[in-house]
């Protein structure tokens, strides 16, 4: 006869979220402790279920080696993120794009810093 499961409440994943941030508990001692499947429980703690609320605990980014040039699949160099982002207002990103051979996508996402943003934080552009 198979063990009947408890489900996870909102008010579970938020303390174990707190639990696990702060190594207090493993993922697979809460899991225990409740009653719910381990795999169940990581997925909740993580944010990969449960999305909808907040304090996820993520480990960072597992390709952070990989950014940038050092990405097989990149097409611009640091030195061309650089160049893009310093033409921000003197032209229109489809026009950069073909510039670079990218799509205008890259080109708004490098101005609004969410792609190539360390080379900001590593004093490429102090004053922005």
């Amino acid at each position: 006869m198979r063990r009947k499961e408890r489900r996870l409440t909102p008010g579970m994943v938020l303390i174990c979220r707190v639990l696990v941030r702060d190594r207090r508990a493993s993922a697979r001692e809460l899991a225990r402790m409740i009653g719910v499947p381990e795999r169940t429980l990581q997925q909740a703690v993580s944010g990969s279920s449960w999305r909808h609320w907040p304090g996820a605990v993520t480990r960072g980014t597992s390709n952070w080696w990989l950014r940038g040039e050092r990405s097989p699949n990149a097409k611009l160099t640091e030195a061309d993120a650089r160049a893009i982002y310093a033409v921000r207002g003197e032209l229109t990103g489809p026009e950069v794009a073909r510039l670079y051979g990218v799509s205008p996508t890259v080109i708004y996402r490098i101005w609004a810093r969410k792609a190539w943003a360390w080379i900001h934080e590593e004093g490429g552009d102090a004053a922005a």
